[in-house]
């Protein structure tokens, strides 16, 4: 498994919705089209195969990979963060405490 040094998280503007993993997702919803999913774990497979000459690595993430912030959280930035107007997060395994982010 290849190590994940930078996770950049990217967010649609209205109008302007085509990404470079938009062929990824056709993948996984053609290979949706005829399969019923009961389980979580079962998409893990699903996704994996969905494009059958090269298969896509998936790695499964568990409630300890992820964290949210609070009010109290916000208040130690040096600046007043929007949340809602941010169109890139960025962030470094190098980095861990420092979170990058443009608003566009």
């Amino acid at each position: 498994m290849l190590p994940i040094n930078i996770i950049e998280q990217k967010f649609l503007v209205p109008g302007h919705t085509q990404m470079e993993r938009d062929p990824m997702h056709l993948a996984i919803k053609r290979a949706k089209k005829n399969v019923s999913i009961f389980v979580p774990n079962q998409w893990i497979l699903l996704m994996a195969n969905a494009h059958r000459s090269r298969p896509y690595i998936v790695n499964e993430m568990n409630n300890a990979s992820f964290f949210g912030f609070t009010a109290a959280d916000q208040r130690r930035y040096r600046e007043n963060v929007n949340w809602l107007k941010m169109k890139i997060i960025c962030y470094k395994k190098a980095k861990p405490n420092i979170i990058a982010f443009k608003y566009m």
